[in-house]
């Protein structure tokens, strides 16, 4: 009943929902997820693995996108019919799209210790010594 009422009131969606009785919590998901066009997860993980810092947007903006991007990656992986990702590649690939991704050379050189692909680090930490780069 939660689900079914989070979707909008009168819209098509959920007068459909509600008239589907017998519906399994999974079919209801994956119906809604089809219906708002959800990205799946390899459609997430491939936005990840091109994303870029643009013209117009800071280090600490293009970190939390990315940051933003792998949660979205793991919550689709999550989903039933999906492409299931594991979390330490997920973690692998954000990591290296900061490598890459950051457009500042400088703020590369002082960021990519702590954005190795052997390296552990929170994303608290990672923000704070980005922080620290950009200064």
């Amino acid at each position: 009943m939660a689900v079914r009422k989070a979707v909008a009131a009168g819209s098509n969606l959920r007068t459909y929902l509600d008239s589907k009785t017998n519906i399994s919590l999974d079919a209801m998901i994956s119906l809604i997820r089809s219906a708002l066009k959800e990205k799946s997860s390899s459609e997430w993980y491939r936005e990840l693995n091109n994303t870029c810092q643009s013209n117009l947007e800071d280090a600490q903006r293009f970190v939390l996108r990315a940051m933003q991007l792998r949660e979205k990656v793991l919550m689709a992986s999550q989903a039933d019919g999906s492409l299931r990702y594991d979390e330490g590649l997920v973690q692998a690939l954000f990591l290296h799209t900061i490598r890459t991704g950051l457009k500042d050379n400088s703020i590369k050189a002082r960021i990519e210790p702590f954005v190795r692909k052997d390296v552990t680090i929170s994303d608290e930490a990672l923000i704070e010594e980005l922080n620290l780069a950009v200064i």
